[in-house]
């Protein structure tokens, strides 16, 4: 026998893979981890650790390399609602083969037995027979519109756009967008041969349109909120003034007050009034608030005329804009703020300066490209805070994929 400073013999290695095999088996039956983000998140983390150790280097390379064909395939199916019929075959009890799901879209039965044997091997769909396949618990997520629209709007805004990065790079002598002092000046603009914002574009492409919003709908109905971990009481309430028309928060480019109806349901004792700012055609489509929110058009590049209230709120702002742009955007507030008093909230990601998990750091490169934006960094939150005269007092985060609440206040 070896001593205890000997590599583990192919035995004990072994039984490990009979125990991550039963871990696997013991959470897909239970479910244990399906209300616990951040333990899920450690169990990911852990996972894609063990692959990463495990997998051939230039076979990991190669899958890497190989992504933008799988979801071109994906992509296909979900159009020709593909894993709907399977599905609904599904729950009937049978399998569905090639040549139904082919005469049933009328796409040609060769292009669907290629998308689906790629389908399948992703592990989006089951084959129980040659050509012929069944579904699993992607095949019905993949049924939901959230899912389908996040396939959607991925592929063909994010990922289409989001290819040019490294030609427009290029262009630019490697340096980051927007080019110019002009935010139009991207990615985006180059991709699809245009001068507008991707806000602006949506206009005239309706169908590109509704996929974001469905998919943004989708993803806040599963993400943590900054009410779950920022404590309001002591950030916000304590220390406020005990006044009915005085100004609690105002929550910039708001859009329909879902934050601001949110917080009132959180505290709904709270003294001070709540105001919802955006421009004039958001704040007509916001309807009528709950709770006496007030509502305001307002364009954030122009001086906030609301003065000395005890927060400024600003959720997802700020990673839409590069540095130059979100400078302005923080000078028009400052003089509106009471020093010691008024407090600046930023609710956005916040990366940490090193080790930063996987989906953040795609959703910046999401950013570069869509908008010519940015995800932070703490350091890059406070550097850019403290150029325009802000101090950081705080960050609380969410703690599972790094959402968090920078919290500021005018230097004095």
């Amino acid at each position: 026998m070896g001593d205890q400073g000997e590599a583990p013999n192919r035995a004990s290695i072994a039984s490990l893979a009979d125990q991550i095999e039963s871990i696997a088996s013991r959470i897909e039956a239970s479910g244990e981890l399906s209300n616990d983000n951040a333990l899920q998140q450690r169990f990911l983390t852990a996972a894609g650790r063990l692959n990463t150790v495990l997998e051939n280097p230039r076979e990991r390379i190669h899958a890497f390399a190989c992504q933008p064909m799988e979801n071109a395939a994906v992509r296909v199916a979900v159009e020709l609602n593909l894993f709907d019929i399977i599905f609904a075959n599904a729950q009937e009890a049978r399998s569905t083969p090639a040549k139904e799901l082919a005469t049933t879209t009328g796409a040609e039965e060769l292009l669907v037995v290629r998308v689906m044997r790629l389908a399948c091997a992703l592990g989006f769909a089951a084959e129980t027979d040659i050509e012929t396949y069944t579904a699993n618990a992607l095949t019905k997520t993949l049924t939901d519109a959230v899912s389908k629209a996040t396939v959607k709007f991925v592929f063909d805004d994010t990922a289409n756009v989001c290819l040019k990065i490294p030609e427009v790079v290029a262009k630019n002598g490697f340096k980051n967008p927007p080019y110019g002092e002009d935010p139009r000046n991207g990615v985006f603009q180059y991709a699809r041969q245009t001068d507008r914002f991707l806000w602006e574009w949506y206009q005239d492409h309706p169908d590109n349109r509704a996929n974001f919003h469905t998919y943004m709908s989708g993803s806040r109905r599963t993400r943590t909120t900054w009410l779950d971990f920022f404590p309001i009481e002591e950030k916000i309430l304590r220390g406020a003034k005990d006044d009915r028309d005085g100004v609690l928060m105002v929550d910039v480019a708001g859009g329909k007050g879902h934050d601001l109806e949110a917080f009132r349901a959180k505290a709904p004792d709270a003294p001070g009034r709540l105001i919802l700012q955006d421009l004039p055609d958001v704040i007509e489509q916001a309807g009528e608030l709950k709770n006496g929110i007030e509502k305001m058009a307002y364009d954030f590049f122009t001086p906030q005329p609301i003065h000395g209230a005890r927060v400024y709120y600003l959720h997802f702002i700020l990673h839409d804009w590069p540095d130059a742009s979100a400078r302005q955007i923080l000078r028009q507030l400052r003089p509106a703020m009471t020093p010691g008093y008024s407090k600046l909230l930023v609710d956005d990601f916040v990366l940490p300066d090193r080790g930063c998990p996987l989906y953040p750091c795609v959703q910046d490169m999401c950013m570069m490209g869509l908008l010519s934006g940015m995800e932070r960094s703490r350091r890059q939150w406070t550097d850019l805070l403290a150029s325009e005269g802000f101090e950081v007092v705080d960050v609380r985060t969410s703690g599972d994929e790094n959402e968090g609440v920078v919290e500021a206040m005018v230097r004095e």
